[in-house]
């Protein structure tokens, strides 16, 4: 029986193994309530049926892996608190997590402290030189900053206007769109920074309009994203509107409603790949759950798959689940290659895509 754990702040909700004490256990921190749950709620499922593959198929060398997954509501505050809990008290050897830029970078030296390696999809590019527990399996601010301001200015972008949510993701974004659409040329014209929870944009619009820009990229996560840009239709705001990997989630569309029509954004995968190995993991979700597969779940499948064979080796040894890790070559996933640099970070294609007629679509150029 498979061993799974949920745990949601001091909360744990347990489904028991008849193997338990034989279990190898890792830990997974995200979003699970909150402004920004959608993202997590999405990478929970794709773990499960990631684990469920593993454990049907004989486990971690006999053994069940088990995963205790902690609520961080996207609050730097809480993740340190469940990160000190999974390090000292599960004794966990790694960590799948976080989401949130702000989470990783309190998280992150309580796995160096406690050399817990710590698997994150976080956008901040200060990641990597947080120390060699920390891995990310997805490019950074810096990499995807200078995509979409290559895109913009290719689409004929001259005057651009800025629209941030005022964290460590927000900020660490903005910053490298900032610098990537200037130094082709472009011109910024307004920034305006949003808190996190926010749902009233209508005075940073207001003076966005002003500065008349030909272009607007915004960068927060779903439930704003989808309210910012409702409220920016409303206003007549009618300029070329650009975001950020976040953008993709059903909370989003729901919120923007019809005002979400033509956005463009970055993103890593495609659940319509032709793909053989994106097919069949889109099928297994979609049979699961109902609906397609996205992209920050499918970066989980990917790392769990990827460090069976690290488990296998390693068990609970972090210091050599830490070095498995930086010796993977080659591998090749539903999100592509992956595979890690000195400062374990990953490099990956982005895919240019835009809001059509009510759903996400792969634009070819």
């Amino acid at each position: 029986m498979l061993a799974l754990v949920l745990a949601s702040g001091c909360s744990q909700k347990t489904v028991e193994s008849q193997a338990a004490s034989e279990s190898l256990r890792i830990g997974f921190v995200a979003p699970l309530t909150g402004n920004a749950e959608w993202y997590g709620e999405h990478q929970w499922k794709a773990i499960q049926l990631g684990v469920d593959e593993i454990n049907q198929g004989g486990g971690i060398n006999g053994r069940k892996l088990e995963v205790v997954a902690e609520d961080d509501q996207c609050l730097p505050k809480l993740g340190a608190e469940v990160m000190q809990k999974l390090a000292a008290v599960d004794r966990v050897p790694l960590v799948l997590g976080a989401y949130c830029s702000s989470v990783c970078m309190s998280m992150a030296p309580i796995a160096e402290a406690n050399k817990v390696v710590m698997v994150n999809e976080c956008n901040t590019d200060k990641l990597r030189e947080a120390g060699e527990y920390v891995f990310r399996i997805k490019p950074g601010a810096a990499q995807e900053g200078k995509f979409i301001a290559d895109a913009m200015r290719a689409r004929g972008a001259t005057r651009l206007a800025l629209l941030f949510i005022n964290n460590e993701y927000g900020v660490s974004t903005k910053d490298e769109v900032k610098k990537n659409f200037a130094a082709d040329g472009g011109k910024v014209v307004a920034e305006e920074a949003f808190e996190q929870g926010a749902s009233d944009f209508r005075s940073q619009l207001a003076k966005v309009r002003e500065a008349r820009p030909d272009a607007v990229y915004f960068v927060g996560y779903a439930k704003e994203n989808g309210l910012l840009v409702r409220q920016a239709h409303e206003l007549g705001l009618r300029q070329a509107l650009y975001s950020s990997l976040t953008l993709e989630s059903a909370d989003f569309l729901e919120a923007a409603g019809e005002a979400a029509e033509g956005i463009v954004y970055p993103y890593l995968y495609d659940p319509n790949s032709p793909e053989a190995v994106v097919r069949a993991y889109n099928e297994k979700f979609k049979a699961r759950y109902g609906e397609d597969s996205e992209m920050w779940g499918a970066l989980y499948y990917d790392a769990l798959v990827l460090l069976k064979p690290v488990l296998e080796k390693c068990g609970n040894d972090s210091g050599c689940l830490k070095d498995g890790l930086l010796k993977v070559q080659g591998f090749e996933g539903v999100t592509g290659r992956m595979e890690f640099d000195e400062k374990g970070d990953v490099v990956k294609p982005y895919l240019l895509k835009t809001v059509r007629g009510g759903g996400f679509a792969t634009l070819a150029d």
